[in-house]
């Protein structure tokens, strides 16, 4: 190709362009909008129009470099085109190598407006066929310009901003561009004719053998890793990303290398990998602060990690410019900092490479850290003013999860990579609380955060997010691969029960999990969904994973608005009760009731099934289920005043009876209505009382030696045994009413409740019916001798006024 000249038909041949060239622009041509195209024109035309006098013709030039660009781009360039392009070129007094540079610039803004829309690897393939196609329009247009073509080639090359190399067939350099001679800091006399080894260092001798097998089996292509490359006598290397072409001119074969120089990709690359393995060390730093009291051993002991464990190669902390600490030997960088403590600490930190800008500043929110534990020991106070770090579990907190999550979906970002957001919640921690006490909860809390520590890799983000919920974030490629890996990190930890204090704890989690990008792309709101997701593995029983789905969970936007309402409703309080009376069978009374409640919004009344499950999606369920209690006990009393003296019932949801917060609560709100507790009834469902036999056990009892009477409602759907009955202290059975309503008309209803009814009568227990809407089915649960009933047949829930007189005139009272 050097000093050789060519007819037409050879130029048309120079490229060698195949049938997957033509692929690749046909790609171009579906990607690009005919509105982009109209802007690379608009810019290219500006650009030229900062150098040059188009003499009032601005406009026509923009329109002409649109009208080349198509062609280009649809393969339609003819020779009466570019007779027409090079009559417009000469008005201008263009030489042929403003020509080739200026479609070098053309190129660039071409590349541009392609790098969002393919990957990297696919981008360079394109652009090799677009330089393809390009080469060959200003080729037959410089031809057109009566000018060489291997002149015109060179000059191409030469403007390109990529390192090119042309070898021959025997992989010996033919020609080195411009860029080539800056970049890689060779002349081009020095190399031409010269094998390509001349411009690799020894240590990369295989990848250019590969170079050479790949050139001739594929042809075209791009290296899978980064190459340094550069002048070895000079010591000067740098990275390139290496593109290959296989060109075929005039029967002869040479090889287009094309190095794009990423120095920056790679410096951002470390940077980041930098920045994630101190997000990850840190936390042994935090760990040293909290366990030792003495603040020399505390600098020595982070001095010793920072060299050990680190690539610092010298740490040293001074006092009023006096040496502490001081570790290692000094690099090439060096970075002081200055501790914000009371008294002067100044920490000094070097290394063989610079300090980015991130890193420094993570450096900085870590000493702030260390300023105020300093500032602690100094007043011989508690570790209590760490906001980033927990003191129990020595894990990072909230703060610093969400800080860490936004920097490391901006590095996500960048990398085209996904981030796993994993909220993990322990099942029943309430239960071992209960059962054991604090102290053994909080043990168990810091041997799962130890385990936890222990499930991550360098580089995934772990924190303690609040009581007894943890976070961890995963950076991957392949979320399933990376979650499944996690998983099984984790069952292998907690495939054995926790020991602590001699007793043997199962721990198991509901795990809820969102995806940056897919699910959102801010840290605060990708959170909100894994809690949600979390959430959501709760209510179905807990120790599983739930994805977080837009389809299937409301967005954050809208529970937030939801809770703004029901809040306005709790303050205006719009939640009231209705009470529906349950009969006794035998003496055609009414002896007690039901507490259901109604949302009164203005003037309509919301059911019960539209605003329950928003209360539990909230977070408001236990707030409003002291309300009831409240209510129910206020109704009592009033009603005591006016002679009517029957039970209340009131319904614990499992939401509620999960949290041992709300337990605590209502046994405590208990304590204010001791002269009425013998009128109170709570109703739990089955269900709810089978998840946790343990806590269900000491909170009944609790209930049942205050006198309330316990009812399991909707009995026959759970899984109660009767051991389960056996243990509790259950007064009643509520049947559930998908039994009783068809009990007339299907056997298998009746046969059940029938032997509900037995199995209570056996174990001392009395029987309610619920959903009696016939008289027949009244008929047939007294022949059962079922105790009590509530249904429609005999009333509907009732406001309390309108239940007053419902009650004196059923029972036959004045």
């Amino acid at each position: 190709m050097e000093g050789r000249n060519y007819d037409l038909n050879s130029l048309r041949k120079l490229a060698d362009f195949i049938e997957k060239d033509v692929e690749h622009v046909e790609l171009i041509r579906q990607v690009l909008k005919d509105e982009e195209l109209k802007e690379v024109a608009r810019r290219f035309a500006e650009y030229l129009k900062s150098y040059r006098d188009f003499k009032g013709k601005e406009k026509e030039v923009e329109e002409v470099v649109y009208k080349h660009l198509r062609g280009l781009i649809d393969l339609k360039e003819g020779l009466k085109e570019r007779e027409e392009l090079a009559n417009f070129i000469s008005k201008f007094n263009v030489t042929p190598e403003e020509v080739v540079a200026e479609h070098g610039k053309l190129f660039e803004l071409i590349r541009e407006k392609l790098k969002d829309k393919f990957s990297p690897e696919q981008l360079n393939e394109i652009c090799l066929s677009l330089a393809k196609i390009t080469l060959i329009h200003i080729s037959l247009l410089i031809d057109q310009m009566r000018k060489k073509g291997t002149e015109t080639l060179r000059l191409l090359l030469d403007n390109l901003p990529d390192v090119v190399v042309v070898l021959d067939s025997n992989f010996k350099i033919n020609f080195i561009n411009k860029t080539g001679e800056e970049k890689l800091k060779f002349k081009r006399e020095e190399v031409v004719g010269k094998p390509f080894t001349e411009l690799l260092p020894e240590r990369y001798r295989g990848v250019y053998r590969l170079l050479c097998e790949l050139c001739k089996m594929k042809g075209s292509g791009t290296l899978p890793e980064v190459v340094y490359l550069g002048n070895p006598k000079l010591a000067i290397l740098k990275p390139f990303e290496v593109s290959y072409q296989t060109l075929s001119v005039n029967g002869e074969t040479f090889f287009i290398i094309d190095l794009r120089d990423v120095s920056e990709e790679v410096k951002k690359e470390r940077e980041r990998q930098r920045i994630s393995r101190l997000y990850s060390l840190f936390t042994h730093l935090i760990k040293i602060i909290f366990e030792e009291t003495e603040k020399e051993e505390i600098f020595r002991k982070i001095a010793d990690f920072l060299v050990d464990e680190e690539n610092f190669t010298y740490a040293e902390i001074t006092l009023d410019g006096h040496t502490i600490i001081k570790k290692g030997k000094m690099g090439e960088y060096s970075v002081c900092f200055k501790l914000k403590s009371k008294e002067k600490y100044y920490l000094t930190l070097s290394k063989e490479e610079e300090f980015y800008p991130a890193e420094v500043q993570l450096i900085i929110n870590f000493l702030e850290e260390l300023s105020t534990a300093i500032d602690a020991i100094t007043a011989h106070e508690k570790l209590e003013k760490i906001e980033f770090f927990d003191k129990l579990t020595r894990l990072p907190t909230r703060i610093f999860f969400v800080k860490a999550l936004s920097d490391r979906l901006s590095i996500a970002a960048q990398e085209r990579k996904k981030v796993v957001v994993v909220v993990l919640d322990i099942d029943n921690f309430t239960a071992i609380n209960t059962l054991y006490g604090t102290e053994v909860g909080d043990k168990v809390l810091i041997e799962v955060a130890d385990s936890l520590r222990d499930s991550v890799r360098i580089g995934d983000i772990l924190a303690r997010l609040g009581a007894d919920t943890f976070g961890v974030a995963l950076t991957c490629a392949d979320v399933p691969v990376a979650v499944n890996s996690f998983l099984a990190r984790l069952n292998k930890l907690f495939s054995k029960p926790v020991i602590v204090n001699g007793k043997e704890i199962q721990v198991t989690f509901s795990i809820g999990i969102s995806v940056f990008p897919d699910d959102g792309n801010e840290a605060e709101k990708l959170l909100g969904y894994a809690l949600q997701a979390m959430f959501e593995a709760k209510k179905l029983g807990g120790n599983r994973v739930v994805y977080y789905s837009s389809k299937e969970f409301p967005k954050i936007e809208e529970i937030i608005t939801k809770k703004k309402e029901l809040l306005e409703a709790i303050k205006k309080d719009e939640f009231i009760l209705f009470y529906q009376p349950k009969i006794d069978l035998k003496e055609k009374k009414i002896v007690g009731c039901e507490a259901l409640i109604r949302w009164k919004k203005g003037d309509k009344l919301v059911p019960p099934y539209e605003f329950i499950p928003l209360l539990e999606e909230t977070g408001l369920m236990n707030e409003v289920g002291l309300i009831v209690l409240e209510k129910a006990c206020r109704q009592l009393k009033e009603w005591h005043k006016k002679g009517i003296e029957i039970e209340i019932a009131i319904n614990i949801s499992p939401a509620q009876f999960r949290s041992g917060e709300f337990l605590q609560s209502f046994l405590k709100d208990l304590e204010g209505y001791t002269e009425l507790l013998y009128y109170l009834g709570v109703e739990v469902t089955e269900t709810a009382l089978v998840e946790n036999v343990s806590v269900a056990t000491l909170f009944l009892k609790s209930l049942s030696e205050l006198g309330i009477r316990v009812y399991i409602d909707d009995f026959g759907t759970g899984y109660s045994s009767i051991l389960h009955l056996k243990q509790l202290p259950v007064s009643a059975l509520k049947i559930d009413v998908e039994f009783v309503k068809d009990m007339d008309v299907n056997e298998r209803d009746y046969e059940i409740v029938k032997g509900v009814i037995n199995l209570a009568h056996s174990l001392g227990l009395k029987t309610v019916a619920e959903g009696v809407e016939k008289e027949i089915h009244e008929k047939m649960l007294m022949e059962l001798s079922c105790d009590y009933a509530q249904g429609y047949y005999y009333s509907p829930p009732l406001p309390p006024e309108e239940f007053e007189e419902f009650f004196r005139k059923f029972n036959g009272l004045k």
